[in-house]
Protein backbone atom coordinates (compact mmCIF):
# COMPACT_ATOMS: atom_id res chain seq x y z
CA UNK A 1 0.00 0.00 0.00
CA UNK A 2 1.17 3.39 -0.80
CA UNK A 3 -0.14 6.86 0.26
CA UNK A 4 -0.91 9.59 -1.96
CA UNK A 5 0.56 12.87 -0.77
CA UNK A 6 -1.74 16.58 -1.28
CA UNK A 7 -1.51 19.43 0.75
CA UNK A 8 0.85 18.57 3.17
CA UNK A 9 -1.36 15.61 4.28
CA UNK A 10 -0.81 11.85 3.35
CA UNK A 11 -3.67 9.96 2.33
CA UNK A 12 -4.16 5.89 2.13
CA UNK A 13 -6.84 3.38 1.78
CA UNK A 14 -5.68 0.21 3.58
CA UNK A 15 -7.62 -3.20 3.78
CA UNK A 16 -8.35 -4.83 7.06
CA UNK A 17 -5.39 -7.55 7.87
CA UNK A 18 -2.69 -5.53 6.02
CA UNK A 19 0.18 -3.34 6.68
CA UNK A 20 2.62 -1.04 4.58
CA UNK A 21 5.94 -0.11 6.04
CA UNK A 22 6.59 2.63 3.40
CA UNK A 23 3.13 4.17 3.12
CA UNK A 24 4.46 6.88 2.53
CA UNK A 25 7.80 9.16 2.84
CA UNK A 26 8.82 12.55 3.45
CA UNK A 27 11.81 15.00 3.02
CA UNK A 28 13.33 17.69 5.26
CA UNK A 29 15.59 20.16 4.24
CA UNK A 30 17.44 22.33 6.81
CA UNK A 31 19.12 25.72 5.93
CA UNK A 32 20.48 26.84 9.02
CA UNK A 33 22.83 29.86 9.81
CA UNK A 34 22.87 29.09 13.52
CA UNK A 35 26.91 28.46 14.54
CA UNK A 36 25.29 26.24 17.60
CA UNK A 37 23.99 23.81 15.26
CA UNK A 38 19.54 22.99 15.13
CA UNK A 39 17.46 20.20 16.25
CA UNK A 40 14.42 18.93 14.62
CA UNK A 41 11.71 17.21 16.94
CA UNK A 42 8.87 15.57 16.18
CA UNK A 43 5.58 14.80 17.88
CA UNK A 44 2.16 13.87 17.43
CA UNK A 45 -1.08 16.44 17.26
CA UNK A 46 -2.50 14.57 20.12
CA UNK A 47 -1.49 13.56 23.30
CA UNK A 48 -2.87 10.33 22.87
CA UNK A 49 -1.13 9.99 19.91
CA UNK A 50 -3.62 7.84 18.34
CA UNK A 51 -5.19 8.32 14.70
CA UNK A 52 -8.77 8.98 14.96
CA UNK A 53 -12.51 8.23 13.38
CA UNK A 54 -15.12 9.31 15.84
CA UNK A 55 -14.42 7.32 18.77
CA UNK A 56 -12.50 4.68 17.24
CA UNK A 57 -8.28 4.88 17.29
CA UNK A 58 -5.26 3.55 15.83
CA UNK A 59 -2.23 4.00 18.41
CA UNK A 60 1.03 4.72 17.60
CA UNK A 61 3.47 2.02 17.84
CA UNK A 62 7.38 0.85 16.95
CA UNK A 63 7.77 -1.88 14.88
CA UNK A 64 6.39 -3.63 11.73
CA UNK A 65 4.54 -6.64 12.50
CA UNK A 66 1.13 -7.08 13.88
CA UNK A 67 -1.39 -9.47 14.99
CA UNK A 68 -3.68 -9.36 12.20
CA UNK A 69 -6.29 -11.70 13.66
CA UNK A 70 -6.21 -10.09 16.79
CA UNK A 71 -7.92 -6.67 17.67
CA UNK A 72 -6.17 -3.94 19.14
CA UNK A 73 -3.04 -4.72 16.91
CA UNK A 74 -3.44 -1.85 14.68
CA UNK A 75 -0.82 0.74 14.54
CA UNK A 76 0.70 4.04 12.76
CA UNK A 77 4.59 5.13 12.69
CA UNK A 78 7.50 6.58 11.38
CA UNK A 79 11.49 5.78 11.07
CA UNK A 80 14.01 8.03 10.18
CA UNK A 81 16.90 7.66 7.42
CA UNK A 82 18.90 8.97 4.85
CA UNK A 83 20.58 11.82 7.24
CA UNK A 84 22.98 13.96 5.54
CA UNK A 85 26.33 14.24 6.24
CA UNK A 86 26.41 16.35 9.60
CA UNK A 87 23.09 15.13 10.34
CA UNK A 88 22.57 12.61 13.40
CA UNK A 89 18.91 11.09 14.16
CA UNK A 90 18.33 10.11 17.25
CA UNK A 91 19.08 6.71 18.60
CA UNK A 92 16.32 4.31 17.91
CA UNK A 93 14.44 7.15 15.32
CA UNK A 94 16.35 4.75 12.39
CA UNK A 95 13.85 2.31 12.79
CA UNK A 96 9.99 1.95 12.68
CA UNK A 97 9.03 3.52 16.15
CA UNK A 98 6.27 4.82 17.67
CA UNK A 99 5.95 8.56 17.10
CA UNK A 100 6.60 10.45 20.65
CA UNK A 101 3.47 12.03 22.21
CA UNK A 102 5.69 15.24 23.37
CA UNK A 103 8.16 17.34 21.35
CA UNK A 104 11.46 15.27 21.46
CA UNK A 105 14.53 15.74 19.66
CA UNK A 106 14.52 13.34 16.41
CA UNK A 107 17.28 14.83 14.56
CA UNK A 108 20.41 17.24 15.79
CA UNK A 109 22.77 19.84 13.29
CA UNK A 110 26.12 20.08 14.75
CA UNK A 111 27.43 23.58 15.00
CA UNK A 112 27.90 24.99 11.32
CA UNK A 113 26.91 22.01 9.73
CA UNK A 114 23.80 23.63 7.94
CA UNK A 115 24.64 24.09 4.35
CA UNK A 116 22.80 27.43 3.55
CA UNK A 117 22.63 26.86 -0.06
CA UNK A 118 21.88 23.23 -0.73
CA UNK A 119 20.69 21.84 2.35
CA UNK A 120 20.98 19.24 4.90
CA UNK A 121 18.14 16.19 4.24
CA UNK A 122 16.75 13.98 6.09
CA UNK A 123 13.72 11.81 4.75
CA UNK A 124 10.93 10.30 7.50
CA UNK A 125 9.02 7.05 6.37
CA UNK A 126 5.48 6.49 7.69
CA UNK A 127 3.83 3.11 7.91
CA UNK A 128 0.95 1.32 9.31
CA UNK A 129 -0.66 -1.91 9.71
CA UNK A 130 -4.74 -2.30 10.02
CA UNK A 131 -5.34 -6.19 12.21
CA UNK A 132 -9.05 -7.28 11.06
CA UNK A 133 -10.99 -6.18 13.59
CA UNK A 134 -10.39 -2.27 13.09
CA UNK A 135 -13.57 -0.46 12.73
CA UNK A 136 -13.92 0.45 8.88
CA UNK A 137 -13.53 5.06 8.99
CA UNK A 138 -11.48 7.35 7.87
CA UNK A 139 -8.32 7.75 10.83
CA UNK A 140 -6.81 10.89 10.82
CA UNK A 141 -3.77 12.41 13.23
CA UNK A 142 -0.79 14.62 12.93
CA UNK A 143 2.78 14.81 13.57
CA UNK A 144 3.88 17.98 14.13
CA UNK A 145 7.88 18.94 13.60
CA UNK A 146 9.74 21.49 15.10
CA UNK A 147 13.07 23.24 14.04
CA UNK A 148 15.00 25.41 16.22
CA UNK A 149 18.54 26.82 16.94
CA UNK A 150 20.73 24.39 19.26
Amino acid sequence: YKGVWSSDALSATMAAGTTSAALGTTTFTVRCNNQSGYTLSAKTGTEAGTLASGSNTIATAAGNSFAAGTAGTSYWNFKLGSASNGMTIATGYDSAIAIPTTATTVVTGAANSGNLNGGQSVTVTYGAGIDNFQPTGTYTGTVVYTLAAA
